[in-house]
């Protein structure tokens, strides 16, 4: 009878191989850096879109960001500044990367990764947004979810 406790997966290749499939399978792989920090930064722009984390100023500032995203207006309200605190500065933060527009390398993934951290949207839960926030979300996620994720065949 086996041991379903001691079963072990044998894997063989070539060494470069071997790490890149390694790496892939700790999360450590670029392309799954670069996949999170995509993913990462659409839910921070649903959450500027629906006010769930709202622009502040940042220390050394005396204006907020201002800022016009023609494919999501909503994203930055010129007349909605947030308290400061740590989510929101990081959504500031953010919001002026994404403002430069930077090639997505590896730096810039862990910038983001950090941002999306400090946020703190990791622990917002469903039934603690208001009515009109869900709305914004449900919205953004049905009108956008091909350009984000891809279209699902029909089955």
């Amino acid at each position: 009878m086996p041991n379903w406790c001691a079963n072990h997966l044998d894997i063989t290749g070539e060494p470069s191989q071997l790490k890149a499939l390694e790496d892939w399978l700790t999360g450590k792989s670029p392309l799954l850096a670069y996949q999170r920090a995509i993913y990462q930064s659409i839910k921070l722009l649903v959450a500027g879109c629906a006010g769930i984390r709202v622009p502040t100023l940042l220390e050394h500032e005396t204006q907020p960001v201002q800022w016009h995203f023609p494919p999501l207006p909503q994203l930055v309200s010129p007349e909605t500044t947030g308290v400061f605190s740590p989510e929101d500065l990081a959504f500031t933060r953010w919001l002026k990367l994404l403002k430069c527009n930077p090639a997505l390398d590896k730096h810039y993934c862990q910038v983001i990764e950090r941002y999306w951290q400090q946020s703190g949207l990791k622990d917002i839960r469903w039934e603690n947004l208001t009515d009109a926030q869900q709305e914004t979300v449900n919205t953004l996620f049905h009108k956008k979810y091909a350009d984000w994720f891809g279209t699902l065949a029909s089955v």
